[in-house]
């Protein structure tokens, strides 16, 4: 059984103050992980803001200037790095609904501030929220990422959506989060780790992808998960080496639709049908 780490760092608390958390634990399991980084503005302090209502407020922030030392230990510490959006409250209230230009522009600020930072190109893309356009595949293939991390499904695969294809390879996330658990009946905060582990008892082909975020007051019930899959003999590996374990050669294409993975979540990109070559 093999599952990787979706972690990702889109606000200043985040980096600042979960992120430290995050890479002592990682290290005491001795446990690899794929981190999704936001470097431009942050809008609102504490917590992405989702709505229209928030998405032209004054950036606070600027989160690769504000926490360098915090993002760079990452680096330091051997972790897969890739690139979220640039301006995370921006990418999810608009990127579903944007035009080609407007992804471009984006896209290309948050590989800017990335190669800036880390003087390296980062190893994926990874939507924020799971939002995402046509655009997008076509930037993901022009700007040679090995992979990407966009959508929620069950299987790594090729991606088609609406009439745009791409060779990028995409590693879904596979798994609820923890928020999303814990608004089912019964589950509480004491309890929602053996809900989570007991979801992941299943055989998908390609292992699991967990999502975790930096600055999320989940922390310990994430190493409560390390534990147990630990326990379990289950073998970490980040999403680039969870790719590589898969021969590419037997992956098939599906299309991307948008659907919601809980009752009361947002719309997002999840993968849908493979597509029956003619």
């Amino acid at each position: 059984m093999r599952i990787a780490f979706r972690i990702c760092v889109d606000t200043l608390r985040g980096a600042k103050q979960g992120l430290p958390v995050l890479l002592k634990m990682l290290a005491e399991h001795q446990v690899k992980a794929s981190f999704a980084l936001s470097l431009g503005p942050e809008r609102q302090s504490g917590g992405l803001a989702i709505s229209l209502a928030h998405k032209f407020s004054p950036a606070r922030h600027q989160i690769a200037n504000n926490a360098k030392n915090s993002l760079l230990a990452i680096q330091q510490a051997g972790h897969e790095l890739g690139m979220a959006a640039f301006d995370p409250s921006a990418w999810i209230a608009e990127a579903g609904l944007q035009n080609n230009s407007w992804t471009e522009q984006q896209f290309e600020k948050a590989l800017a501030a990335f190669n800036s930072l880390f003087n390296q190109p980062p190893v994926f893309h990874a939507a924020s929220n799971w939002q995402g356009n046509p655009a997008l595949l076509s930037l993901e293939e022009r700007y040679a990422m090995k992979y990407a991390s966009d959508v929620r499904g069950k299987t790594i695969f090729f991606p088609k959506l609406q009439d745009v294809t791409s060779s990028c390879p995409q590693v879904p996330t596979t798994l609820p989060s923890i928020d999303e658990v814990l608004n089912r009946p019964g589950v509480t905060r004491d309890n929602v780790h053996e809900y989570i582990f007991a979801e992941s008892q299943r055989i998908y082909p390609h292992g699991e992808v967990f999502n975790i975020n930096a600055e999320s007051e989940h922390l310990t019930i994430f190493e409560k998960l390390i534990v147990m899959w630990k326990g379990s003999q289950w073998d970490f590996m980040t999403m680039g080496e969870l790719l590589a374990s898969n021969n590419l050669a037997t992956i098939g294409q599906h299309q991307i639709g948008w659907g919601r993975v809980a009752d009361n979540g947002d719309d997002m990109l999840i993968q849908s049908l493979p597509v029956v070559k003619e």
